[in-house]
């Protein structure tokens, strides 16, 4: 309320309502005791925390942490089946053969010579490492081999 209702004075004995009511300081009447009730407008409830814009901003900030981290999640790779899972194989032109032997998958061409078969590229991948050799001859391929 606008009002002060009860005595603020120091003399003890005075505890009955004050007759008129007194406005309190910085008040801004919002209440008219003598005016019929749809001439008085009743004070709006003040706004909750989570109608504040911090608030607002702080659950946004929230959501687009949660996405990222579900983005992230989605596109971690734990083992060599989630990679050949996730692996986008569209972009792969034929005659390029995909081996999986101990624990790495491997990409291998191999050319087709009238003398000789030669392996033209392979590449290698596993969790923690990915190599890559162009290979001219099968010596190359033994110095590159791990």
């Amino acid at each position: 309320s606008d009002y002060q209702e009860a005595s603020q004075d120091m003399w003890r004995h005075r505890t009955e309502p004050l007759k008129l009511h007194i406005l309190k300081k910085k008040a801004v009447p919002s209440r008219y005791d003598n005016l019929p009730s749809y001439l008085s407008n009743v004070l709006p409830e003040p706004r909750s925390a989570t109608a504040k814009s911090s608030s607002r901003h702080e659950r946004a900030s929230q959501r687009v942490e949660d996405a990222s981290e579900a983005f992230l999640r989605k596109d971690r790779i734990s083992s060599l089946k989630d990679l050949q899972k996730k692996l986008d194989r569209t972009c792969i032109p034929r005659g390029i053969v995909e081996v999986e032997q101990d624990g790495e998958l491997l990409f291998i061409s191999i050319e087709k010579d009238k003398e000789k078969d030669m392996i033209s590229f392979w590449q290698s991948m596993n969790l923690w490492k990915s190599a890559y050799a162009h290979m001219a001859s099968k010596s190359l391929l033994r110095k590159f081999h791990p």
